[in-house]
Order: C-alpha cells, then structure tokens, then sequence
C-alpha cells in the first residue's frame, strides 16, 4: 500500500513539472473554430507568470488558418474580410484585426494590450483570465490559434539597449521613463534606432505621450506626434518637455516594403523577421 501510494504521489509531481515545462508559466492556450459569419468569445486562462512584475504587459498572439483546401471552394467562400478581436482589460479596449488575403493558408499577428502597468489596479492582482470576442466576416470558417503572455520588456531605461524582432503585421512598443534630475522635463534625449538583420524591411517609427489607445495600426501611426519610415537607421531627437516626462515608441511594418523603395526592393524583404537594437541617449548640453 505504501509502494503504491508513494508512486501516486511521484506521479502527481512529474504531471505539475510536465505542465511547467508544457506551458512555461505563461498561458495555456486555445485552438477554436470560427464558423462562417459568426462572433464566439474566446477565454484563455492565464497562468501565474514567475516573472511577472507591476511593469509588465499581456502580449496575445492570435492565428487564424484556413480550413477549405480545395482550391475551386475556396474561390467561392472567400470575400477578402478580417478576422476581428476585441477585447478589454484594466477598462481600456483594444482592437485589431487579421485580413483573410487570397492565396493565404494561414497568418499570425500579436498584439499587446494597452494599459498603465504602473497605476492599473490589476498590478497587485495579475488577470487569471482574458476573454477575447472574435468577429468572422467571411464566408469560410477558420480554424484560430490564441494565447497570450506577460511581456517584461515594457519599459526602456537610459543607456539600455533593447534587441526585439519587428514581424509583419504586428507592432512592438517600449514607453521611455528618464531617471530623475535636476533638470526635469527639460532634458534632450536621443532615440537611436539601428537595423541588426533584414535592412530591406520597412517600418514605421513612432514618438507619442503615454495613454490608450495606442497609436500601433497602419491605419493610425501616421497620426503620431513624431514619426517616419526606417530601413537601416533611424535617430530621434526628443524633447522631453514635448511629452509628459515619459514617451512611447512604436515600432510597425509596412505592410509593401516597395513604398520606401525608389529602386527594386530585395524580392523576401515582407517575408523574413526584422531584428532592431534600440537605445534612448541623454544629450549633454
């Protein structure tokens, strides 16, 4: 009795350190079908995260893939609409959507949800779930892939480098807190914004003050207070009585490489994973 109750008990433990490893303290996830025309809400449980901090962000990674392999049937059902998410936290809404291309088996976007990590009530008690209402306009179902982390990398300091992977269709953002001085919100400072890998994929760059929602759509960038498009580098100088002593940066794939292009672009440059190193410097007068 004793044999089999200890090998009970050593099984329960190898199933919890199987979970760990599975799911790595982020967020078990879902694979749901869309039915044509249709919403369904989407709930994703969200584990405690070890690393999770007051600063941290939940960053939500969503795929949609067809279902129609015939070729002819998939002529048919397709109508070129988007796959759109909905979804609120900390009282703030957020928004974004996957467009359904022709020829397109499957596409992936991630988005991170708009909130103040440093003065939501949700910072002394983490979200243990997110529910996601998601809106199919087509004519097909899809086949959806969602989960969701806490994103630590929020926040950027002086003099600290940051390397993040830029992907299409997906907006990475960092808000910039000085530390204090003397001199307050009169300080000068310098985005410094270089190409790593892929100098042939274009994005958009961004400057605005902290808030929701976050200017981080195609549709919306160029409403910024400060922005322009980037191959290789790109310098911002920022100052900081413009902004509310913080400011957030955005960073956004065009969706057509060609458009930053006077000449041929390389033929994979929408295809392949743009990886930037930033750094915000402090000018000295």
């Amino acid at each position: 009795t004793k044999l089999i109750l200890l090998d009970s008990l050593l099984q329960e433990k190898m199933n919890r350190l199987l979970l760990l490893v599975i799911f790595g303290c982020f967020v078990v996830g879902n694979t749901e079908v869309i039915p044509a025309n249709s919403e369904k809400k989407v709930r994703l449980k969200l584990l405690e995260d070890l690393n999770h901090t007051n600063v941290s962000i939940i960053r939500i990674h969503t795929k949609v893939s067809r279902l129609i392999q015939n070729e002819e049937n998939l002529t048919k059902a397709a109508n070129k609409e988007n796959i759109d998410f909905v979804t609120s936290y900390a009282e703030h809404l957020n928004t974004w959507s996957i467009p359904l291309e022709d020829k397109t088996d499957s596409l992936e976007v991630q988005k991170s949800l708009c909130f103040e990590p440093k003065t939501s009530y949700h910072q002394n008690k983490p979200a243990s779930e997110i529910s996601v209402n998601v809106f199919n306009h087509n004519n097909e179902d899809v086949e959806l892939e969602v989960t969701a982390e806490w994103k630590n990398s929020f926040y950027i300091e002086e003099d600290e480098i940051i390397t993040v992977n830029v992907t299409q269709g997906s907006a990475e953002l960092f808000q910039f807190r000085p530390k204090p001085g003397p001199n307050g919100d009169s300080e000068n400072y310098l985005i410094e914004i270089k190409t790593l890998v892929n100098n042939n994929k274009c994005m958009y760059v961004s400057v605005n003050k902290p808030g929701c929602p976050w200017k981080d759509h195609l549709s919306v960038i160029e409403n910024s207070e400060l922005w322009a498009r980037m191959l290789k580098t790109a310098f911002f100088p920022i100052k900081l009585s413009n902004f509310p002593g913080e400011f957030v940066m955005t960073l956004l794939p065009v969706k057509n490489s060609s458009t930053c292009f006077s000449e041929d672009m390389h033929a994979d440059a929408d295809e392949d994973v743009k990886t930037v190193e930033i750094k915000v410097l402090k000018i000295k007068e």
